[in-house]
């Protein structure tokens, strides 16, 4: 997978450009009363795997709130349930030993999701005249002021780095757990001293898992992306996966560029 980080003098301007790949345009956007799955045996899972996994779930359920919007989307906590869902599907996949497509996407081609939306690191433009901001400046974690402490400890924000300049200074906030980091970047905005803030992210495209939901079942498309990723990926190749409530996992096929061009 070929990533590009934001440069972040140019931060502001390429928040406009991001270029993520979107596959299938005939997926549903789950609905709020969604089906759970049925607990996934994790045992066989080596821990390197269920902490990405734990990930791809949170990514996975950020973006069907994202696309079906409501008040859901405003929230800084993921719905554990929903997430929860989302990790037992993967695992599900990942156990389907018997179905031989599995190996593609789990062995041969190691597919997460393409890390957009980011999860973890927040961009918050800020005025250096400000008195509160010169403990960013030195290093310093809390600032003095009670608005931005509130939210740096109530989320497990700490000071990643902050960049004096030249142009917009700003500092990079990270949380250890995955955020709706949208909704946590509306909570900055409006204090005084910031001028902007928004998720970190990445440029381009790579290999990626989108779901979808279809009434009593989650679609997983796992997709390898290569070629020119940072222009969107050249070629793409999909194995389709459905899990049932159940925990039962049906092999929809694979389809896109062949996996001989590779």
């Amino acid at each position: 997978m070929q990533k590009v980080k934001f440069n972040f003098g140019l931060m502001i301007a390429a928040l406009g450009a991001i270029n993520v790949f979107v596959s299938c345009t005939d997926h549903v956007i789950a609905p709020v009363e969604y089906t759970v799955m049925s607990s996934a045996d994790e045992s066989i899972v080596p821990d390197a795997w269920r902490e990405k996994y734990r990930e791809d779930a949170v990514r996975l359920a950020l973006r069907q709130i994202n696309a079906a919007g409501g008040p859901a989307s405003d929230e800084v906590e993921l719905p554990v349930d929903l997430v929860r869902t989302f990790y037992d599907a993967l695992i599900q996949v990942y156990n389907a030993t018997m179905i031989p497509a599995r190996d593609s996407v789990v062995s041969i081609y190691p597919i997460h999701t393409f890390p957009s939306p980011e999860l973890h690191r927040l961009i918050v433009v800020v005025d250096s005249t400000k008195p509160w901001v010169q403990a960013w400046r030195r290093g310093e974690r809390l600032t003095g002021n009670p608005q931005i402490d509130q939210l740096l400890e109530t989320f497990g924000l700490q000071l990643d780095y902050y960049y004096p300049g030249p142009g917009s200074p700003m500092a990079i906030l990270r949380s250890t757990r995955p955020l709706n980091l949208s909704a946590l970047a509306e909570r900055f905005t409006g204090i005084d001293g910031v001028n902007y803030a928004g998720p970190d992210g990445v440029v381009g495209a790579g290999n990626d898992i989108k779901a979808s939901f279809y009434g009593s079942d989650w679609q997983l498309d796992y997709s390898l992306g290569w070629g020119d990723c940072p222009a969107g990926c050249t070629a793409r190749h999909f194995w389709r996966f459905h899990i049932y409530s159940d925990g039962r996992v049906k092999y929809a096929g694979s389809r896109g560029t062949p996996l001989s061009y590779r």
